[in-house]
Parts: C-alpha cells; structure tokens; sequence
C-alpha cells in the first residue's frame, strides 16, 4: 500500500489547472517550492484550521461533511476530485466493478453522504482551477 501512496503524491500544472496527488501531506504541500504561494497560503490560513498537517487531501476531504469550513473553502476553489470507487453492483460475471472518474466535490459528498461507505473510495488527485484560485481572496 505504500508504494501506491508514492503513485499520488505529485504536483503538475497546465494552463488552466492544477493537479495536486490526493496522496500528498499538507505538510508535503507547504514545503514545495514550486506550487504558488496563493495556494499554499489558503492551505494555512483556512484549511488547516480543520485539518493535522501530516494528514493527506484525501483523508481531509473523505472525512469531511457539507457544513465545514473546509468544504466551503474547496467549493469556492472549485475543486473536482479524480476518484475511484467500487460500483455497488457488479457486472454479470459477478466480479465487482471498478469505476474512475472526475467528480466535483458537491457529488463526491452527496455519494458519500448516502453510501455512508467512504473504505471503497480512493481518491487519486484534485484539480484546482487556476481562475478560481485568483479569484479567491485570501
């Protein structure tokens, strides 16, 4: 399981958005050089208020509800989520399906939300729209 966390633990950017790995630390966040400091300043002043620094994207944003102040905070960022998750029914052979897809946020804790199941989720990266991030004022 290790070596699948180091699979999501990146940072990548294109002209309109940024892909932060759903494996990464805040921690892992703060200390890199290269993801703009706007970023890295909304991490510290609004979402850490919520969230251990050690604890990853993934485990911060499976865990938290609708009414959070972090929730608020990612859907003003306009996050979406590529996630993947084990259908509730399976295909005729029996085998249960495996499903990828990109998901905003508001779907991602509606699912959960009636599921209640957060163990068959794994979240693998989110994408931050770069005209959200400047539009948010710090």
């Amino acid at each position: 399981m290790a070596m699948l966390n180091e699979d999501f633990k990146y940072y990548m950017q294109d002209m309109s958005k940024i892909y932060l790995g759903a494996s990464l630390s805040y921690d892992e966040i703060l200390e890199n050089e290269e993801i703009p400091f706007k970023l890295k300043a909304i991490i510290s002043h609004y979402l850490l208020k919520e969230a251990d620094s050690s604890m990853s994207i993934a485990e911060h944003i499976l865990k938290m509800d609708s009414k959070s102040f972090s929730y608020m905070t990612f859907h003003q960022l306009k996050i979406k989520v590529k996630v993947t998750y084990i259908n509730l029914y399976s295909n005729k052979k029996g085998k249960k399906i495996h499903v990828n897809k990109v998901i905003t946020l508001e779907e991602l804790i509606a699912d959960k939300e009636i599921h209640g199941e957060s163990d068959n989720v794994f979240l693998e990266e989110i994408m931050i729209s770069k005209i959200s991030l400047m539009s948010f004022s710090v």
